[in-house]
């Protein structure tokens, strides 16, 4: 008969259950307070003339909003950083964390343009 209860083994939990609990709960505080400090920061706005680039901390996100359909290389460019369209949005977006700005420098540097001031 096989047991199917913790009470037939010598624990209630398998040793392989319980390792690295106190390295995920201290992972998971540490995401939780950039969380917070990226909230607090607010939103932000930059002009590249050909488009603006928004991060919008209320939905977490990396916008970049251009004034008409962009042609197909700049869509395959956004596309392969990872950038998706939101029609909902009208914009091309993606998470706002450290590897969606890696990815948004690299988009500025491959389309070479410069930050206009506001």
């Amino acid at each position: 008969m096989a047991c199917e209860t913790w009470r037939c083994g010598t624990a209630p939990y398998a040793g392989y259950h319980l390792t690295n609990n106190l390295a995920n709960i201290k992972r998971l505080k540490q995401r939780v307070e950039e969380l917070k400090t990226t909230k607090e920061k607010g939103s932000s706005e930059a002009d590249y003339g050909e488009f603006k680039v928004i991060e919008n901390t209320d939905l977490m996100r990396i916008q970049i909003v251009f004034d008409g359909k962009p042609d197909e290389a700049i869509r395959s460019t956004l596309k392969g950083n990872g950038f998706r369209w939101a029609p909902s949005q009208g914009a091309w977006q993606r998470q706002l964390t450290a590897n969606g700005k890696y990815a948004l420098k690299k988009i500025i540097e491959e389309l070479g343009v410069v930050e206009q001031a506001s």
